[in-house]
């Protein structure tokens, strides 16, 4: 595992976070979900949305 970066000045606490944000959302494991990651819930609600709006015959908005 990567160490995250000491928080000792502004800098590098910014940079922990968004380290620990990237690793939170390809990673992490939520129990209420099945246990998938946020970016595999993200990825299968836009699979969801897409395959909708086809049926619907509408486009999809990118977020």
């Amino acid at each position: 595992m990567s160490q995250a970066a000491s928080p000792s000045t502004g800098k590098n606490y910014g940079l922990a976070l968004l380290a620990f944000k990237e690793t939170y959302g390809r990673q992490w494991r939520i129990c209420r979900r099945d246990y998938r990651s946020p970016a595999q819930i993200r990825e299968k609600r836009k699979a969801e949305d897409a395959r909708a709006a086809y049926f619907q015959g509408e486009t999809v908005r990118e977020t």
